[in-house]
């Protein structure tokens, strides 16, 4: 989902709140300080407010960035405001961000963003069907709108319906074949389901690539030869992938997964204690960790990577308990 810059600043960031104590004094220093000097001399302006408001969150400020980008949109409702409040709501209290992006479709209805916004945040909770209900008529009045046709086969997939989900990702590809994302979910569902397309589509993706530096195209080869019962192909894939980008978290996974299932237990061992070597807190690593060493009969080690599992991936519960 390709959304506002600032809604990517804004959600990637730690919230922390500062105590009513401090709020003026943080105000009146430094970064904050000339911003605020401005919005004393043009109190009305929106701008100003919502510029302090980026900078207070990406200092950790939520709660006083919140209070500014509320008041940029209440003296002028733009899109980019709404989706920068709506990310910020979204971490913070629930069922808000939805009340309040429904407030700003009605202020702001010519907002595609907005509806697509809303959309992904009832898919993001399981309301498929209310998501739908809302990229559908998107659709039907721009039958481009990228956002909303992702979403839509974003949403198919997670029903289990794959063949419709790849016919909406296909449609969206033959309108914007040079859109990066878009190839790459698509050329991923043509490799799961064992479509050589995906082998064209890798073999275009990789001629693009000048510098030779993107692992996903070889990626989309494993995953592929994967599908189609050639272990041997697939493997040479995951491991040129893994040399575009020794920190590619995909290639290691599949890479282990595809040994673990020839009953390779240590080599599949050895490739997910380097996902978990690369990222400590990856949590599927060390779940697949756990089932190689339930394999080889270290219950012990085991057990301690499915506690290590499901503390970083709560998603995680129930297959490691079942797995143990």
């Amino acid at each position: 989902m390709r959304s506002s810059f600032f809604v990517a600043v804004l959600c990637s960031l730690v919230c922390s709140c500062s105590d009513k104590e401090d709020q003026h004094s943080i105000l009146d220093e430094a970064p904050f300080a000339a911003l605020t000097d401005s919005i004393q001399d043009a109190p009305r302006d929106a701008g100003l407010y919502y510029r302090r408001g980026v900078l207070l969150y990406e200092k950790g400020e939520a709660a006083l960035a919140q209070n500014d980008i509320e008041k940029a949109w209440k003296l002028s409702p733009r899109e980019e405001y709404a989706l920068s409040l709506a990310g910020l709501l979204s971490k913070t209290r629930g069922d808000t961000a939805i009340r309040f992006l429904e407030s700003a479709i009605k202020a702001r209805p010519e907002s595609i963003g907005l509806k697509v916004t809303l959309a992904t945040t009832f898919s993001d909770r399981g309301q498929h069907d209310k998501a739908l209900s809302i990229v559908a008529p998107i659709i039907a009045a721009y039958p481009g709108q990228l956002d909303a046709l992702m979403l839509k086969a974003e949403i198919l997939a997670e029903q289990g319906k794959m063949e419709e989900a790849t016919a909406v990702l296909e449609s969206a590809y033959a309108l914007a074949p040079s859109d990066a994302a878009l190839a790459h979910n698509l050329g991923f569902r043509w490799a799961e389901a064992g479509n050589s397309k995906a082998l064209a589509l890798a073999d275009s993706l990789i001629k693009a690539d000048v510098r030779g530096t993107h692992p996903e195209p070889y990626l989309l080869r494993g995953i592929y030869y994967t599908s189609v019962k050639e272990p041997a192909l697939a493997l040479k894939a995951f491991d040129e992938a893994i040399v575009k980008d020794y920190n590619f978290l995909d290639a290691h996974l599949y890479k282990g997964e595809l040994l673990f299932n020839q009953k390779k237990y240590e080599e599949a061992a050895k490739a997910f204690r380097l996902a978990t070597n690369i990222s400590p807190t990856f949590g599927e690593g060390y779940y697949w960790l756990a089932k190689c060493e339930r394999a080889m009969g270290m219950t012990k080690e085991a057990d301690e990577n499915f506690d290590r599992a499901y503390r970083f991936d709560t998603s995680l519960v129930e297959e490691s308990n079942a797995a143990r």
